[in-house]
């Protein structure tokens, strides 16, 4: 998007920006991790969960929920 003529920005804003994006996607060594498959009709998913602990107040949400070709065996 840097290069792009028609999209404005402030670089500060940006890089503030890209680091809070990074610290979203990336887990942490004290994140816990959940994987689990489920079924919907003919749809077969992989989700990965992650349950953080900030200042004692617990926070669970999707970071990634893929489409598979089948159930797997195991998750472990």
């Amino acid at each position: 998007m840097k290069n792009d003529p028609e999209f404005s920005y402030d670089e500060t804003v940006q890089d503030d920006e890209d680091s809070e994006e990074l610290d979203d996607i990336m887990i942490k060594a004290d994140d816990a991790v959940i994987v689990c498959t489920t079924k919907e009709d003919e749809m077969r998913h992989l989700v990965v969960y992650i349950v953080e602990d900030p200042d004692g107040d617990l926070n669970m949400y999707v970071h990634h929920d893929m489409i598979i070709p089948s159930l797997p065996l195991c998750t472990a």
